[in-house]
């Protein structure tokens, strides 16, 4: 839902960590670059994931990289399922922290 709301409403979002879901689209018109200018986005996915396939994650990351370049990143975890482990949240973690550190 958040990667919808950031293509829906980009104004009221900054930065997603997308953790084990998928980009569902809202109706309305699609956001332009200038709009997305400041947005950050983190996909995590579990490559075993029965529930929300892997694909599902990879293809968020390629429907958003041609609009965010080198502010959206990707990672697949081998052993992981549907859920999160120590090495997806401490992913997240230090991603987040950077942002933070970095004053964005």
């Amino acid at each position: 839902m958040a990667l919808a709301l950031l293509l829906a409403r980009p104004d009221l979002v900054r930065g997603v960590v997308a953790h084990s879901g998928r980009l569902v689209r809202l109706p309305g018109p699609d956001p332009t670059p200038e709009a997305l200018s400041r947005a950050e986005v983190l996909v995590l996915h579990g490559a075993q994931d029965e529930v929300i396939p892997v694909v599902q994650g990879r293809k968020a990351y390629e429907v958003l990289a041609p609009l965010l370049g080198a502010r959206v990143a990707y990672r697949a975890f081998d052993a992981l399922g549907h859920g999160i482990s120590e090495e997806s949240i401490g992913a997240a973690a230090r991603w987040l922290t950077a942002r933070l550190n970095d004053g964005v």
